[in-house]
């Protein structure tokens, strides 16, 4: 069974670096009453766009307010740029020498490429069909003699601004697209892509599903001459190992997928030989939710880590998926 990783936001405050929803708003907009209780970061930046509830003139001139959601990821990149991340480098490369067949990550910062360009890594192709949509943002880093790291980052990349996943509507998009793909083999533009999974499928019922035919023609086809493009078929094909993210609800992307794969098992009764595992912290009610769309929580904890302690959290997790990716490739 091939591996995956998928890392989050977590991992960069070892650093320092709070890149949490509601401080990256309050730093980019420069204020500091908007932030409500309970309402999600993507449902208030959307708020604060459409109804001019921050001062726009310190990011535009007044007849520019229809750019602000580029000129907030503009600002915001500029952030990640000048970012430092010596802490956060050293589990990068502690997850980097796990020698995974992917890695996903939902942050936009760089810093895992970096770290991998730090030590010897180049960048010798990049998949890119849109300066919107992630589907399959795919980056190949390679090391002469050494492992070779396949990478999605899922939410975009702050060297291309608009790639970046920050209002709700932007998470919708993607949604839509990836509901597409997932069903029907297309995205927005309608047209099927052509590969040694997807070649030949053609929709001829209105209750046939792209997803049963690709996973069919996967079962049929070499592994070793079998490519993954889009990062959504990570979740279905492989092992898929998920660290320093706490899946908060408005992560809707993820928690679609987690859905649907749950639901092609359980209501459709379709056989999945791969498995979605969490390490670390999760809160309470997150960690439920997971249980229920049947990952496996066994390596996770509920009981909030002292700030101190997080380091040591993440080497364990490190350790603990190092063993189980272990134990799990021959299959």
């Amino acid at each position: 069974m091939k591996q995956t990783i998928l890392f989050g936001n977590g991992i960069n405050r070892l650093s320092g670096n709070d890149f949490e929803w509601g401080n990256l708003l309050k730093k980019v907009l420069k204020v500091d009453a908007f932030i409500s209780e309970g309402v999600p970061y993507t449902h208030q930046f959307e708020d604060i766009y459409l109804n001019g509830k921050c001062d726009t003139n310190k990011l535009l001139a007044s007849n520019q307010n229809n750019k602000l959601d580029y000129k907030v990821k503009e600002a915001l990149s500029q952030m990640l740029k000048d970012s430092k991340f010596e802490e956060s480098a050293k589990i990068y490369k502690q997850i980097s020498d796990l020698k995974a067949d992917y890695y996903m990550t939902t942050n936009y910062d760089g810093m895992f490429e970096r770290t991998l360009e730090d030590n010897g890594y180049n960048c010798t192709r990049e998949s890119v069909s849109s300066d919107y949509i992630n589907i399959h943002r795919r980056i190949t880093y390679k090391l002469k003699g050494r492992h070779n790291i396949v990478f999605w980052p899922i939410h975009g990349d702050y060297r291309k601004c608009s790639t970046m996943m920050f209002g709700f509507d932007h998470y919708c998009s993607s949604l839509v697209t990836l509901g597409n793909y997932m069903r029907e083999g297309h995205t927005r533009n309608g047209g099927y892509y052509d590969s040694n999974m997807y070649k030949g499928y053609k929709r001829r019922k209105s209750n046939s599903s792209y997803l049963f035919y690709s996973m069919r023609r996967r079962e049929q086809m070499n592994s070793r001459a079998f490519e993954i493009k889009f990062w959504s078929d990570l979740f279905f094909l492989t092992d898929v190992h998920i660290i320093g993210l706490g899946m908060d609800f408005t992560e809707i992307d993820l928690w679609w997928i987690l859905n649907r794969r749950y639901k092609y098992s359980k209501y459709y009764g379709k056989r999945l030989d791969n498995h979605i595992y969490c390490y670390g912290y999760f809160e309470q009610t997150v960690y439920d939710m997971l249980k229920a769309y049947g990952v496996d929580v066994s390596n996770a904890i509920t009981d909030k880590p002292k700030d101190n302690e997080y380091s040591q959290l993440y080497l364990d997790s490190v350790n603990k998926i190092r063993e189980v990716i272990n134990g799990r490739r021959s299959i």
